[in-house]
C-alpha cells in the first residue's frame, strides 16, 4: 500500500515511534493512512476545498489505492452532494445534525443521500 512508504523499513522507525506516541497500535499503523480534508470556510463553508477533495480523489485513483477519503467540517444539506461528487466518501456532519431536531436533520441527510 502506498502508505508504506512512511512506514516501513528500519529507517522509517522514527516514522512509527511518532505514530506510537500518538497513540497507534501496531495493528493500526499496519492499516492504510488515509487522508482527511476539512471543507470548513468562514465565507462559503463546505464548498472552498471542493477542488481539494478532486484532487485527493484524482491522485487515489491514479495509484490505484484503497483509500477513503473523508470530509469533517462545513458539512450540511446543501453541499453534501457536491462533496460525494468531489470524491469524498466518509461525511462526518456534526453540527449541521445535533443543532436542532437531530431527527429532521437526519432524514434531510438520508433523504439527500439516497436521492
Amino acid at each position: 500500500m502506498y502508505s508504506d512508504i512512511v512506514k516501513k523499513g528500519i529507517e522509517k522507525t522514527p516514522h512509527r515511534s511518532l505514530l506510537k506516541a500518538s497513540g497507534l497500535t501496531d495493528e493500526e499503523i499496519s492499516r492504510p493512512l488515509i487522508g482527511v480534508v476539512s471543507s470548513k470556510n468562514e465565507i462559503i463553508p463546505g464548498h472552498i476545498h471542493l477542488d481539494k477533495i478532486a484532487e485527493a480523489k484524482a491522485m487515489v485513483e491514479s495509484k490505484d489505492l484503497s483509500v477513503d477519503i473523508q470530509v469533517d467540517g462545513g458539512i450540511d444539506t446543501q453541499n453534501v452532494e457536491d462533496v460525494i461528487k468531489a470524491g469524498a466518501n466518509i461525511i462526518v456532519a456534526g453540527s449541521s445534525v445535533f443543532n436542532g431536531d437531530i431527527e429532521e436533520n437526519v432524514k434531510c441527510f438520508l433523504d439527500k443521500l439516497n436521492a
